[in-house]
């Protein structure tokens, strides 16, 4: 196998590999866009001051979390 050849192959096998953690990264945030959404439910249906204070508590740090793992937002 020539130089070219091997090269080409480990630019496959990282291909792969990235793709792999790209579709994992898409589930990540598929799943805390949901939590997100719900929050965002609860929020408006809240019956309390204070309930509705923690749902849009929650609301914020689901949406933060969107943000920094879609490298969206500058992590400190």
């Amino acid at each position: 196998m020539d130089g070219l050849t091997q090269y080409q192959n480990e630019l496959m096998r990282l291909r792969g590999i990235v793709r792999e953690q790209e579709a994992g990264y898409a589930g990540v945030l598929e799943a805390i866009g949901r939590e997100y959404d719900r929050a965002r439910e609860r929020e408006e249906s809240a019956g309390t001051d204070t309930r509705r204070a923690f749902c849009a508590g929650m609301s914020e740090a689901y949406k933060k979390a969107l943000a920094i793992l879609s490298g969206q937002e500058d992590q400190p």
